[in-house]
């Protein structure tokens, strides 16, 4: 797996992440392509996994998860999906691989006060 994923064009929110096999990959990139060929920003070894499974895109502010017509599909908290906004704490799975998605942003931090008055996870 390649976690040196840079872009300066975009900019991203920081404190963002995937977990996948107890490692956390920061999310540096405005799109990370994932699956099993050497030439994606995250590869996954399982067979079951597509060449090109999956692409992570950060979009008007949010990070939005595409599935790129994988035969094994892409699932968000365990519903099948073709695009999904995600949000922190959502577990993806590409055939058998579960990634959990980490936003812990400022940005993510003040949508959660502006829609709930809670800071923090242990007001």
């Amino acid at each position: 797996m390649d976690n040196t994923l840079e872009n300066t064009e975009i900019k991203l929110p920081d404190n963002v992440f995937l977990v996948i096999d107890k490692q956390l990959l920061p999310i540096t990139q405005g799109t990370v392509t994932i699956g099993r060929h050497p030439s994606n920003n995250l590869i996954i070894t399982d067979p079951r996994v597509s060449r090109w499974h999956a692409q992570l895109r950060f979009e008007d502010g949010e990070f939005v998860i595409y599935d790129m017509d994988a035969k094994f599909g892409v699932f968000v908290n365990n519903e099948q999906i073709k695009r999904c906004v995600l949000r922190s704490g959502d577990t993806i799975s590409l055939a058998n691989t579960p990634l959990l998605f980490i936003d812990r942003s400022d940005q993510m931090i003040r949508k959660i006060h502006e829609t709930t008055g809670v800071i923090s996870d242990t007001e």
